[in-house]
């Protein structure tokens, strides 16, 4: 189930996508991060399954090569993938869903089984201090 993907309009050389695996190709459970720059493709995975039926407070950053993926807070796996990502102004950003043409009938396809809360987009990589932070400011409201 797609949660969030970007594309510069389709070209499928150039995407961030993040999304709850529930192919058999990947782990299980998993929460996915894909990137398809231009010459270098690759997913990183998190390094634990996602429960089902409960809030994960889920970020991932990018910092050069090194894209890391936090799960409430705490830093779960790494992994690296050097290429350039460039979208134009108009590309959509799509939460919830993906466009890359699966669906049989055409457009979205993908849609994400389950409820999404307090998407943020930063222009830089949030730090360890500034991830934990966000996670403990909507811990309440999620968590009992």
């Amino acid at each position: 189930s797609m949660i969030a993907m970007a594309s510069n309009g389709g070209a499928p050389e150039n995407e961030f996508m993040v999304y709850a695996n529930a192919f058999s190709f990947f782990p299980p459970l998993s929460l996915v991060v894909s990137i398809n720059a231009p010459g270098s493709p690759g997913w990183i995975f998190s390094s634990t399954q996602l429960s089902l039926n409960q809030w994960i407070n889920a970020c991932v950053t990018r910092s050069g090569s090194l894209v890391s993926i936090y799960l409430d807070g705490s830093l779960n796996n790494t992994g690296t993938q050097s290429g350039a990502m460039s979208f134009p102004a108009n590309a959509p950003l799509l939460l919830g869903v993906d466009a890359d043409g699966t669906n049989p009938e055409g457009g979205l396809g993908n849609w994400f089984g389950g409820r999404l809360s307090n998407f943020a987009l930063y222009n830089r990589a949030l730090t360890q201090a500034e991830i934990s932070q966000n996670y403990n400011a909507v811990r309440p409201r999620y968590y009992q």
